[in-house]
């Protein structure tokens, strides 16, 4: 019997591509509304392998639990997935198409993951096949969010300098449980989705200077990009290179869009 090892990679923030893992994924996310043109959406699959590769594609919806949308629930109606299967050979792209067919309206932004779930193919003579062979399989979670014409986001920002406990400290072995240089929490209290990466964080320090810092000083630090609503993300400050040797008074989001 063959034995197969699934591996399940997340994307959140950060695109991902593997050239020793079997095929990659774009875009990284979708940002859909729930009717009209703007309610479908594509991803691509490149089959960068070179054996031919089988997916099939199922989604879930995200639930909030404690500040974060880390549990899943199924969520295949809400979603019109074209192909829901494919096959594709060496070399060669897959597009996918996604649209979305929730019947309830939406109140508020939701968001999903679609997920590329690889099959094992056996292409091999079974006289060829060895029973001692592993193979890995790769299944890749895509957010998709959803928003309803008009929803927007408000973000409140506060700053947390008391010391981390084993269980507040998210950061697990990242971050000085001191706390020092204090942790931004970001909490969104609006009915829709909030990119972080679309704005700029105005930081203000002790001795009244200001400086206003881009998605590329702060997001090595970003626990969560996508914030939801009633959902949360956290940031070290410590991991923020132009904040280290100061000390925050507080700090503004400035959205570009």
């Amino acid at each position: 019997m063959h034995k197969y090892i699934y591996v399940l990679l997340m994307i959140f923030s950060v695109g991902w591509c593997s050239n020793a893992q079997a095929y990659e994924l774009s875009p990284m996310s979708l940002m859909l509304e729930e009717a009209g043109r703007n309610s479908t959406g594509t991803f691509r699959i490149h089959n960068t392998n070179n054996t031919p590769l089988t997916i099939e594609l199922y989604a879930t919806r995200r639930l909030l639990e404690d500040g974060y949308y880390d549990t899943t629930e199924p969520a295949d109606e809400d979603f019109l997935l074209m192909p829901p299967q494919a096959y594709i050979e060496p070399g060669q792209v897959q597009v996918f198409r996604i649209r979305y067919m929730g019947e309830n309206q939406l109140s508020q932004s939701v968001g999903y993951r679609v997920v590329f779930h690889q099959l094992p193919l056996n292409i091999l003579p079974t006289e060829a096949l060895d029973e001692n062979r592993i193979e890995i399989l790769v299944n890749i979670h895509a957010p998709v969010y959803v928003s309803p014409i008009g929803a927007q986001p408000a973000l409140e920002l506060s700053l947390n300098f008391y010391e981390l406990t084993d269980v507040e400290n998210f950061f697990t072995n990242d971050i000085d449980p001191k706390n020092e240089s204090g942790v931004l929490i970001i909490y969104n209290r609006g009915d829709g989705l909030q990119d972080l990466s679309n704005g700029v964080f105005r930081f203000h320090f002790e001795g009244g200077e200001t400086e206003e810092l881009t998605w590329v000083d702060v997001s090595p630090a970003v626990y969560v990009r996508h914030i939801l609503p009633g959902g949360e993300s956290k940031i070290p400050l410590e991991h923020v290179s132009k904040v280290q040797g100061r000390r925050v008074t507080n700090v503004e989001f400035v959205d570009r869009n």
